[in-house]
C-alpha cells in the first residue's frame, strides 16, 4: 500500500463536514455531464452518511446533481435485510434515494439478506462487470469511509492476515456485537482514485491523533492503512475530533 501523506482538512462542525463531501458531489456529477461519462461512488455505511445525506438532498443541492451520471455503491453492509434498521443500504434508501431521480440500474446494493459468502461473491462479480479495471481491480472514482472510536473502516476490524487478502470483498465479523458484515477490502479500497474520510466528534480524538499526529501508529488501525494507491486521499475532520 502506498506511503504517500494523506491530506487533512480541518472544518468547524459536523455539519461543514458534511457540506463539504455534498460539495464534492455537485463537482464529481459536472465532471461526468462534461465528460460525458460514469462516475461510480462508494457510499460509507454507518451513522457518518445521515446528515450527508440530507444535505444532498436540500433545496442547496438537490438540482445540482445530476445522478443518472452516477453509480451508488457501499463500502459494507451489515448481514441485515435491506428493510432492517440497522441496514446501511436502508439507511440512504429512506434519507436519500426516494427523494432524487436516480435510475435504478445505477444504484448497487449489497444482497446481505442472502448467504453472506454468496453475497459478496456476487458483490465482487457486479463490481467487476460495471467498474473501470486498474490492475484487475475495479477502481472507484470516489469512495467515502467513515472510522468507528476503535480505528475501523467500512467493515474492517483487525489488522491481520485476512487484512491483505486478494479478494474485492470479504465476510467479516464485528468484535464486541460477533455480528456477520459483508465488506470491501483493502485492495478493493486503496484502488480508489479519490478517498474521503469523514470522521467527526471527540470519541474520535484518540485515533486520530495516533493516525495522522507527531506519533503516527498507523499500523494499528484498518483506518489508518487505507490509502489512494495513485490518487488522492483525503481526512475531513470536525475540530471535535482533533481538539486535543
Amino acid at each position: 500500500m502506498d506511503n504517500h501523506t494523506p491530506e487533512i482538512i480541518i472544518l468547524k462542525d459536523p455539519n461543514a463536514v458534511a457540506d463539504y463531501a455534498a460539495n464534492r458531489f455537485v463537482y464529481v456529477s459536472k465532471e461526468a455531464v462534461q465528460n460525458k461519462s460514469i462516475k461510480h461512488i462508494a457510499l460509507s455505511g454507518g451513522s457518518t452518511p445521515a446528515l450527508l445525506f440530507n444535505m444532498l438532498t436540500s433545496n442547496k443541492y438537490k438540482g445540482q446533481i445530476y445522478w443518472q451520471n452516477i453509480h451508488l455503491w457501499w463500502g459494507d453492509e451489515r448481514v441485515v435485510a435491506p428493510d432492517h434498521p440497522e441496514s446501511n443500504f436502508g439507511l440512504a434508501q429512506k434519507l436519500l434515494l426516494k427523494k432524487i431521480d436516480i435510475p435504478q440500474n445505477n444504484i448497487h446494493r449489497i444482497k446481505a439478506e442472502l448467504e453472506p459468502e454468496t453475497a459478496a461473491n456476487q458483490y465482487q462479480h457486479e463490481m467487476i462487470n460495471n467498474i473501470s479495471l486498474i490492475r484487475n481491480v475495479p477502481t472507484f472514482d470516489w469512495t467515502i469511509l467513515g472510522m468507528g472510536d476503535d480505528g475501523h473502516t467500512a467493515s474492517l476490524f483487525n489488522v491481520d492476515e485476512s487484512f491483505y487478502t486478494d479478494k474485492l470483498t470479504a465476510v467479516t465479523t464485528h468484535p464486541k456485537t460477533g455480528q456477520k458484515r459483508i465488506t470491501l477490502t483493502p485492495k478493493t479500497l486503496c484502488a480508489s482514485k479519490h478517498i474521503t474520510f469523514m470522521v467527526t466528534g471527540e470519541k474520535k480524538t484518540k485515533i486520530i491523533n495516533q493516525i495522522l499526529g507527531k506519533t503516527i501508529h498507523v499500523s494499528n488501525y484498518p483506518a489508518g492503512l487505507i490509502k489512494s494507491k495513485e490518487g488522492i486521499t483525503e481526512w475531513v475532520i470536525d475540530e471535535e475530533a482533533v481538539k486535543e
